[in-house]
């Protein structure tokens, strides 16, 4: 398969789990500590650590394979430490006071629109 499109099917992926996650937030009105005390945390933090873990293939894939583009470029080189971080970490310390959670649905956010409005 060409590596391009394998790269788009692993974004695809990611913006699945990110479509699901918000979803869910939504449902919630933004409010974490609900969703946990209904009983949903489990289908929340699976969609949150899948969405994390797809785009940080997507950021590897996306210098291995040695693309350009500025505004994708720099929307990654400044988020990819903070997902290199995440990506060993035990995501069901998000939800907990003091965790980053805000922080990671930002940084997802944020890629997703750069991704959005470079059409690709």
């Amino acid at each position: 398969m060409d590596p391009i499109a394998r790269l788009g099917e692993y974004w695809l992926r990611a913006e699945i789990m990110h479509d699901f996650l918000h979803a869910m937030r939504e449902a919630y009105d933004g409010d974490l500590g609900k969703l946990r005390t209904d009983g949903h945390w489990w289908e929340f933090e699976a969609f949150l650590s899948y969405w994390l873990s797809g785009l940080f293939v997507v950021v590897e894939g996306f210098n291995k394979l040695k693309l350009k583009d500025s505004r994708v470029q720099k929307l990654f080189k400044e988020q990819l430490g903070y997902l290199k971080q995440l990506r060993p970490c035990d995501l069901s310390l998000l939800g907990q006071q003091g965790a980053p959670a805000g922080r990671v649905i930002k940084l997802g956010r944020g890629i997703a629109r750069g991704h959005r409005q470079t059409g690709s």
